[in-house]
């Protein structure tokens, strides 16, 4: 569900609040007055018949009322039709600098916000005109081409950022080319370009596309954002600020001589924007003094607002507020008004006889093919279903009228592109309520709908007559594009969580088993210390240093995925997945601190847990050899075979030539493990993929 006018629900708290401090302070009152009246008998209950549980109950009941009348203000819809809309107005190209240099911050929060903020106002003021969006930094493209649909255009605002154009710079050029391409290299005095940039840095050559716009009459509105004298250091996007070859903070002024240059070759007009003066109001003026011009009919998507039922709700609880009395009588008497409304409404729907059938009436369609059309568009204004149908038969009996044709295929496929916007919402929908493969058959359905439409787009412009309204056509193949292109990130996002989550879970597992691995070596170790000499226990020393790097090192690879994963979560809204990655992470960074191996281990299961139910299936299966070793490695150590008495000499000679045959069995015993323990890390990593 949306909200037309959400500003609304931040009331509800102040309202709730006065209503309830009202309520308590009624009610101390109605005490006080019947104190007064009665004296020691006001708290006797049969004195008086009041029922606090109705009065309670009553209150719940304006506080209800209160909520869906602010509900109804904030003009709730959940769905959207599109309705043919003709009218006169201007068409205004709006030209956005995208460059790293609008993440300065000189103007609050920073230059990209502050502008953003500006072109949201200026189409609110201008709701009759058609806005088209240009994206530029070191080159430009189109990212929405003109526009009457303001619910559309504001959608391409919030998406406007630096990342929209990898190449960096700001190249006035290309901004203006793509401009005049989108205006068809048509003149015309109704048109006019707003251009928000700060001027940093200007690339290419302007001049012969600025001379171009004077002699089409198409004047030059220009933006400026920064401060022209001090400047400001511009963000790397990692929390610091961008630094040049010699280590020296960059800072970015706005190039006001430049920017007020061109908006003179034009006719324009030269703005500098600040927090205190937009200057949006003298834009807005300049913009009216535009010519209007007569556009040809066209599509326009309108949500379908449902504050009544929000107002019936309210009506029918403010209703019951005022019918209940507090007094115990009420029970009965609210229970027999709803009995009479219950009564009234069947009375309006009387039981059919069954000895009367009725026979369904099959509509008569008009003969005249043009009747036939009109109808069909209506139909579909209304947003009913058998507009197709009739759409249909239009195309049947329209063999020999190709105009007719090209608009049937045309108004097919914007209902179907409709739908496929429809699935898209949905989809979103299902993303914040943490469903993601719902999610993803939505998109599945949004493509199949879409890839439709643009069959539907081609049939039309394949034929002659629809040359006519080709611009409308090309529009809407640019807005079909572009909503592919969500659709294709939105899976992206999705399909990259759950690859994410499957790879944190398998890294935490892996470090809970090497855990477990290097606890039993340890054992061992210990086991075998008892008959080992010094350069023994160094050995295993150093060899115990060794297994706990490689604890820490698996630990750090399971907190770096629990890291993206919940960085992915996030970014799409999933709380319950982000909430489990944190909490992963948490027992991940106990595990690395805890002294006690059997802590240690159990920290690492229960990140493990966190991070979801462990499958048999991803438990990695022990190879014959590993088998083998892991039985030898539970055996006792092999008994050396007794020594004949002999001298002292000879004696220690014994011993020490036993040591080191020992110290030499242990070394290959512990390099075997080694190598198997490796082979194994090999079979559990993940390839790496190539980013260049």
């Amino acid at each position: 569900m949306n909200f037309n006018n959400p500003h609304w629900f931040w009331w509800l708290i102040p309202v709730v609040l006065l209503v309830l401090i009202l309520a308590v302070i009624a009610g101390k009152r109605k005490k006080a007055q019947l104190k007064m009246l009665l004296g020691a008998a006001a708290d006797d209950p049969d004195a008086v018949r009041l029922s606090k549980g109705i009065r309670k109950f009553r209150l719940f009941l304006l506080l209800l009322t209160v909520f869906f009348l602010l509900a109804a203000a904030s003009r709730p819809y959940w769905t959207s039709r599109m309705i043919p809309f003709s009218q006169q107005g201007r068409d205004i190209m709006v030209l956005f600098d995208v460059s790293k240099s609008m993440l300065a911050s000189d103007i609050a929060p920073t230059r990209l916000d502050h502008a953003r903020f500006m072109l949201r106002e200026l189409v609110k003021s201008d709701p009759l005109d058609r806005f088209g969006l240009v994206a530029f930094a070191g080159t430009a493209y189109t990212v929405c081409p003109l526009t009457s649909d303001p619910v559309a255009f504001e959608q391409y605002i919030d998406e406007l950022n630096p990342d929209l154009v990898p190449v960096g710079g700001t190249n006035l050029e290309q901004a203006l080319k793509a401009a005049t391409r989108a205006f068809k290299a048509a003149g015309g005095s109704n048109r006019a370009i707003v251009l928000f940039t700060d001027g940093d840095e200007l690339e290419g050559d302007s001049k012969r596309i600025l001379a171009e716009l004077k002699q089409r009459n198409t004047p030059l509105f220009i933006v400026g954002l920064g401060d022209p004298q001090a400047g400001a250091p511009v963000p790397d996007g990692k929390g610091g600020f961008q630094r040049d070859e010699a280590g020296k903070l960059i800072t970015t002024k706005l190039a006001e001589k430049k920017l007020i240059q061109a908006a003179e070759a034009t006719g324009g007009i030269y703005i500098r924007s600040t927090v205190t003066d937009t200057g949006l109001k003298t834009l807005e003026q300049r913009i009216q003094k535009l010519d209007l011009a007569a556009r040809e009919s066209t599509v326009r998507t309108i949500p379908v607002e449902k504050f009544p039922l929000a107002l019936i709700c309210a009506a029918f609880f403010l209703f019951c507020y005022l019918v209940i009395s507090e007094r115990p009588r009420a029970k009965k008497m609210f229970v027999f008004l709803m009995l009479a409304l219950f009564l009234c409404g069947a009375a309006d729907n009387p039981v059919k006889k069954e000895s009367t059938p009725q026979v369904a009436v099959t509509e008569k369609l008009p003969e005249n093919i043009d009747a036939l059309y009109n109808l069909a568009r209506k139909r579909q204004t209304e947003g009913r279903e058998d507009a197709v149908k009739l759409y249909e038969n239009v195309l049947k009996k329209a063999e020999k009228r190709p105009d007719l044709q090209a608009r049937s295929y045309f108004n097919l496929a914007t209902g179907v592109h409709s739908g496929g916007q429809e699935a898209i919402a949905g989809a979103v929908s299902q993303v914040q309520a943490q469903q993601l493969d719902p999610a993803l058959e939505k998109l599945k359905e949004a493509e199949k709908r879409l890839a439709e439409a643009e069959e539907l787009y081609t049939r039309s412009v394949a034929l002659p007559p629809a040359q006519n309204f080709k611009e409308q056509i090309a529009g809407n193949l640019q807005l079909l594009e572009s909503d592919r292109r969500k659709i294709q990130e939105l899976k992206k996002k999705i399909e990259d969580l759950k690859k994410q989550q499957k790879q944190a879970r398998q890294d935490a597992k892996n470090a809970r088993d090497e855990n477990q691995q290097q606890n039993q070596q340890n054992q061992q170790n210990q086991q075998n210390q008892q008959n080992q000499q010094n350069q023994q226990n160094q050995q295993n020393q150093q060899n115990q240093q060794n297994q706990q790097n490689q604890q820490n090192q698996a630990i750090d690879k399971a907190q770096q995925s629990a890291r993206e994963l919940q960085k992915k979560a996030e970014e799409l809204k999933q709380n319950k997945m982000s909430e489990q990655a944190k909490k992963a992470q948490e027992e991940l960074e106990k595990a690395r601190q805890a002294g006690d191996e059997k802590k240690k281990q159990q920290h690492l299961s229960e990140a493990v847990k966190a991070l979801g139910e462990e499958d048999k299936k991803d438990q990695p299966q022990k190879d014959d050899k590993q088998q083998k070793q892991d039985s030898r490695s539970q055996e006792s150590p092999q008994k050396l075979p007794a020594q004949p008495q002999a001298g002292k000499e000879e004696k220690d000679k014994a011993d020490e030539k036993s040591a080191e045959q020992l110290l030499k069995m242990l070394n290959d015993e512990e390099k075997q493990r080694r190598e198997d323990l490796m082979k194994m890390r090999q079979m559990r990593r993940t390839p790496v993929r190539k980013d260049w």
